[in-house]
């Protein structure tokens, strides 16, 4: 089984390749691969580490530029805090990417989350 942690926090998606293994009456094993899908679930703060790392940029970098704390900033790339409005406007005017982008990226992410549980 290989498995990929999406988002950094104690709740995380998987990607599943599962194998199937059933013994013939000779004790030999028949191997066969079921493809089971699961949507991966992206926690918004690994867009915005995507986005640091492409810009060369440290998370104290961003902070300075925000007037975000780093705390803020790590635990929104975490996954255990939100992208607020405030902070979407931050992103907007420092990344250059909408408000609307990060606002929607929070609430698809948020409702995704509720539906798993």
């Amino acid at each position: 089984m290989s498995m990929r942690r999406i988002c950094r926090s104690n709740q995380f998606q998987i990607a599943v390749d599962a194998f199937a293994t059933e013994y013939k009456s000779d004790g030999l094993k028949e191997v066969t691969t079921m493809e089971k899908q699961i949507d991966l679930l992206i926690c918004p703060g690994e867009t915005i580490e995507d986005v640091l790392k492409d810009r060369n940029m440290t998370v104290t970098e961003l902070a300075e530029l925000t007037g975000c704390s780093e705390a803020f900033i790590n635990r929104v790339i975490a996954g255990s805090d939100r992208i607020t409005d405030d902070f979407a406007e931050t992103l907007e005017r420092t990344f250059g990417v909408s408000k609307s982008f990060w606002i929607n990226l929070q609430n698809h992410y948020d409702e995704e989350h509720r539906n798993l549980h």
